[in-house]
């Protein structure tokens, strides 16, 4: 087969191998890296860098003590064809009015021993078509709890399991045009230094 003996058919495939785990080790960059891309002298395109050294050092200090915030402001897809279908058709009314429903999706990774030491709230903010801006819901130290719940938001769903916290809050997205998350992060005692205070928008 191409001239080749088992041998070498052997040092074809380690190399084969070495080169799909050298690109996969490439490809799955680990929070350090990621975060050094993002730096002011990172590699990483000018959208997506920190754009001041007081964001790296808030997004440094999340990375030492072993925190993680995802925000999302997404179309749910299924509903939203579903209710559209069924508003298209005479005679069926859905429970759901909606025709476009959207989830505000807020993901905490924090581990537990940290949380009795640092104080820490998120806050979701919607803003409606005239640009009015809404608190919604907060969750602080461990506890959430429903701010305002204006036409066209559900109440939240929450789910904690070991480090991980997660929020849903189901939205009419045809009157709520945008959502963001304050995150603030600090010391619980002492001097009650803030460590991160940023807005992420969804």
């Amino acid at each position: 087969m191409l001239g080749l003996s088992w041998t070498g058919w052997g040092l074809v495939l380690i190399g084969l191998g070495l080169m799909t785990g050298y690109v996969a080790m490439r490809l799955q960059d680990t929070p350090t890296e990621e975060w050094a891309a993002k730096s002011i002298w990172g590699v990483a395109d000018a959208d997506v860098k920190w754009r001041s050294p007081q964001r790296e050092q808030e997004e440094l200090n999340k990375l030492l003590l072993g925190i993680r915030v995802e925000f999302e402001y997404s179309t749910e897809w299924i509903k939203s064809l579903g209710a559209s279908a069924a508003a298209d058709t005479p005679g069926v009314v859905g429970e759901d009015a909606r025709l476009w429903s959207k989830t505000v999706t807020t993901r905490l990774w924090m581990p537990q021993d940290l949380r009795g030491h640092l104080s820490y709230m998120l806050a979701v903010v919607l803003a409606d078509s005239a640009a009015i801006s809404t608190t919604v819901y907060t969750y602080r130290n461990g506890a959430g709890v429903m701010q305002a719940m204006p036409p066209g938001v559900d109440e939240a769903r929450l789910q904690s399991e070991a480090d991980v916290v997660v929020i849903e809050i189901g939205v009419d997205g045809s009157l709520y045009r945008s959502a963001q998350l304050e995150v603030t992060i600090g010391e619980l005692a002492g001097e009650r230094q803030v460590l991160v205070q940023q807005l992420v928008k969804g």
